[in-house]
């Protein structure tokens, strides 16, 4: 990012207008040769990286999680591997940074040091392995004139760690090559290291991704968001149930009182019409869902399967999405394109799946709607080795 190192002020000017542009326009050869006309001194990789900088910003800007650290600039990348402010808030709100020294590893976009600032860490030092992600966290310090802050630009298990009380990191998943993108526990800084060092500090929180399984001695948080699980959180040295799940835009956090307690396991034949469909949220999936499923009394009709059966009523909770059950049955494709039928369902009908070979798609090419105004939901599951439908309503 030389030129911002050479003329902020132009560097400004030029993202400023590229970025004002790509609010409403696709980058084009021709927008990059009107750039290279407008700044000719710019060499085509500062070019490349103004515009990569307008891109994530603006993404940020439209996705709505970032208005309460506007302005800040983003790439690409920063945008796409960072958490929402709201998110990193509730990561310095369990580590209870205020007045305390925060010691972060991987800055990324920085949006968990705005955090810990904003919940009156006493300073917070930060590590960052990349230089350009580095140098656009102290480009937008600048910019908005944070201090209490401290950027080390090195990998974190060869540098001089400073003295600190509380410990968050968000290590990089490390890609294997020639493989797709995918889950492998392979991080950089790696986990081993990351939690040998955490027992040393007060407290300390490791962000990873939802599906990774890695045990040790932490307690474990997922984190979701929009009906989404973001993120999985390590926890050492906090006061938490393993396999707690928050719902950050619902301000809710649930708690598992007895962890290893399972649900009533009924037959699908014992399902009746009336009966509620339970769909947790993707969080509680990935935590204590048996635990969850006891505590309310839900019941389940094979223990891999994460849909649940409410056999009275059920009030509205933000862990749950319901439906009012109407018929249930083994698949048969001629059945459930006659019972779809009777009940006039049309295109708009919603098809759900868990533990079925087939896509919802695949399905929905087999089967003709009715031109009315009803509608429903096809579930598509399995129990055992048998294949099972539930036709329902969302309540």
């Amino acid at each position: 990012m030389s030129i911002i190192h050479d003329d902020l002020s132009e560097f400004l000017i030029v993202f400023h207008q590229a970025r004002e542009f790509l609010l409403h326009n696709s980058v084009t050869p021709s927008y990059i040769q009107s750039l290279r006309n407008n700044f000719p001194h710019l060499d085509n990789d500062s070019i490349t990286e103004i515009i990569d900088l307008a891109l994530g910003t603006n993404k940020a800007y439209n996705s709505g999680e970032y208005e309460a650290v506007l302005p800040w600039l983003f790439s690409s990348k920063t945008y796409e591997q960072c958490s929402s402010p709201a998110i990193c808030l509730h990561h310095m709100d369990r580590l209870q940074v205020e007045g305390n020294t925060v010691l972060e590893i991987c800055t990324g976009a920085g949006m968990d040091a705005l955090a810990a600032l904003a919940q009156k860490a006493s300073f917070v030092y930060t590590i960052e392995a990349h230089k350009q992600v580095a140098n656009l966290f102290e480009l937008n310090c600048t910019l908005k004139e944070i201090k209490h802050v401290s950027l080390i630009q090195s990998e974190a298990e060869i540098a001089s760690l400073p003295k600190a009380d509380i410990l968050w990191a968000d290590p990089s998943r490390r890609e294997i090559p020639g493989k797709r993108k995918q889950l492998t526990g392979n991080y950089a800084p790696s986990i081993d290291w990351l939690l040998e060092i955490a027992s040393s500090y007060k407290r300390a929180g490791i962000k990873i991704a939802p599906g990774e399984q890695i045990k040790g001695d932490f307690s474990r948080e997922f984190i979701s968001y929009n009906w989404e699980c973001r993120e999985q959180i390590l926890w050492i040295h906090i006061d938490i149930p393993d396999g707690s799940v928050t719902l950050i835009d619902k301000n809710y956090s649930w708690y598992p009182k007895n962890p290893d307690v399972l649900p009533i396991l009924i037959s699908p034949e014992e399902i009746q019409s009336g009966h509620i469909l339970i769909e947790p949220n993707p969080a509680l999936i990935r935590g204590a869902l048996s635990a969850c499923y006891a505590e309310f009394d839900i019941a389940v009709f094979d223990r891999e399967i994460a849909f649940g059966i409410h056999k009275g009523n059920i009030d509205p909770h933000p862990l749950f999405r319901t439906f009012s059950i109407e018929d249930v049955f083994r698949f048969n494709r001629k059945e459930l394109q006659s019972k779809i039928t009777s009940k006039k369902w049309n295109k708009h009908t919603e098809i759900k799946k868990r533990g079925f070979p087939l896509l919802p798609e695949e399905i929905r090419k087999e089967l003709v709607f009715a031109q009315s105004d009803h509608y429903g939901t096809i579930v598509l599951t399995r129990c055992g080795n048998e294949h099972w439908v539930i036709l329902c309503k969302r309540i």
